[in-house]
């Protein structure tokens, strides 16, 4: 079953770093068949504590479409990214899309 989900990334800060693990991933999400609705650059950000000896990371967010099943595969290849400092998918209710749309 397809569903929509908010995946934010907060990737090591360095531009170099940023832009290849950035590619990287999106490479990833569209070999996978991803359709990816959205995307957005938040910025360098502080870390509200240090990950991977970092104070700061570069937050990045997408708006995607996928199967739900696909959502696991995804975690398990993107564990292996050393680049990425932390990632984290957020299932979208249709009720909470609605919202934001309104807004």
């Amino acid at each position: 079953m397809t569903n929509k989900y908010e995946l934010i990334f907060i990737f090591n800060r360095q531009e170099s770093v940023y832009h290849s693990s950035l590619k990287n991933v999106q490479e990833l999400l569209k070999s996978k068949n991803v359709n990816i609705i959205s995307e957005e650059d938040m910025k360098v950000k502080p870390l509200g504590y240090p990950v991977k000896r970092q104070l700061e990371g570069h937050y990045y967010l997408f708006v995607l479409e996928a199967d739900s099943l696909l959502i696991n595969e995804l975690t398990s290849e993107l564990k292996h990214f050393d680049e990425i400092l932390k990632f984290m998918f957020v299932k979208l209710e249709y009720k909470k899309m609605e919202n934001k749309r309104a807004s």
